[in-house]
């Protein structure tokens, strides 16, 4: 109950999003006001604020309020921080396996796509936060994992940044072949681009809970004796299983706080 401790205008603000969100088709302000227990100037008021920080969105034809972008983006930034807290002891077990690898996390950051955690065999156990580095566009396992999963217009918008007959045209014989490519990569559930570089490169997909694509995992094997058909099959598969588990955070998170599972 409220007291003299707390902002009340700031929880009726929250009340009436709360209510906003639980309706499926959105809410009228006569809706809101009598869910609320608020009177119409006073719930037109809070709403018009809430509006105006993009946390509920306004819909003419008829008027009714939604949940905005900005309440979807403070879940989404939660999950991620959840990503960086747990992907250090990820990517070090991971290393454990696999020595011979570098194994980095990338996300989409700005308009680029860049590493933010990465684990190096000249530095066994040392995890490493690169500073402001950018993937290759159409060569990257990692870049190409984000082009797989992106929507259409996502993919569209970055090809428009970095134009596909000046970085991508002399790694791929076409657009179609790229296409099919990504196709390929969205089937089998990670990237492995092949080129001239003598080294075996596979990355796979972290999907946030709402199924969108928020990071790539990458691992990149030295060509040579030990990188055989076998070390790359098992590489392959823990990329994938380790992308999976990080993909799982948010569902985990979830089940520890309703204790579902909890001894």
């Amino acid at each position: 109950m409220p007291d003299g401790s707390t902002v009340q205008s700031l929880l009726r603000g929250l009340q009436l999003m709360t209510l906003v969100a639980q309706s499926a088709d959105g809410l009228a302000l006569r809706e809101a006001a009598e869910q609320a227990g608020l009177k119409r100037p006073a719930t037109h008021k809070l709403l018009r604020t809430l509006a105006a920080s993009g946390f509920v969105m306004r819909e003419t034809n008829p008027v009714r309020y939604r949940l905005g972008p900005a309440a979807f983006d403070l879940a989404r930034m939660q999950a991620e921080s959840e990503l960086l807290r747990h992907a250090p002891a990820a990517l070090t077990l991971f290393q454990k396996r696999f020595p011979a690898a570098t194994v980095t996390l990338s996300r989409f950051i700005g308009c680029e796509v860049m590493p933010v955690l990465r684990m190096r065999p000249e530095r066994i156990c040392f995890l490493e936060r690169p500073a402001e580095a950018i993937m290759s566009p159409y060569s990257s396992a990692s870049t190409l994992i984000f082009q797989a999963f992106w929507p259409e217009e996502r993919r569209e918008e970055y090809r428009r940044r970095h134009p596909f007959s000046e970085y991508g045209a002399h790694l791929w014989k076409s657009k179609a072949a790229l296409e099919r490519f990504l196709s390929e990569t969205r089937r089998a559930g990670c990237a492995e681009p092949t080129g001239k570089e003598e080294a075996y490169r596979v990355a796979a997909a972290v999907f946030n809970a709402g199924g969108t694509v928020c990071a790539a995992l990458g691992a990149r094997l030295p060509a040579g004796g030990r990188s055989s058909l076998a070390i790359r099959r098992r590489l392959r598969t823990a990329v994938i299983e380790t992308a999976r588990e990080l993909s799982t955070l948010p569902d985990k998170r979830a089940t520890r706080r309703g204790g579902k599972r909890d001894p």
